[in-house]
């Protein structure tokens, strides 16, 4: 499998909700290098992806998970009146 199926496949399994460890990855797709696809859509995709580290018999593992990010937009309230004196007034 090549390096571009093999970071969609990661890519839409992290985006449907579903967390994603060194083991996991392998068995999904073939990799051996999970920190290197999470690192390029970091990076040059912009994903926002969280490692949850865990301890198991003494060895260390990263669990990675997505985080979407929703863009709320940001409006004035309706009654917002603007002020007629914008200036401030010269110090004494």
């Amino acid at each position: 499998m090549t390096k571009e199926s093999q970071r969609k496949i990661v890519k839409a399994h992290l985006i449907a909700g579903n967390k994603l460890s060194q083991r996991e990855a392998d068995r999904l797709c073939g990799t051996t290098r999970l920190a290197s696809i999470i690192h390029v859509l970091r990076h040059k995709e912009n994903m926002t992806i969280l490692s949850n580290m865990h301890k198991f018999n003494g060895n260390n593992y990263a669990v990675y998970e997505y985080i979407p990010l929703y863009k709320k937009e940001i409006k004035e309230p309706n009654n917002w009146i603007p002020r007629k004196n914008n200036k401030k007034k010269p110090l004494p």
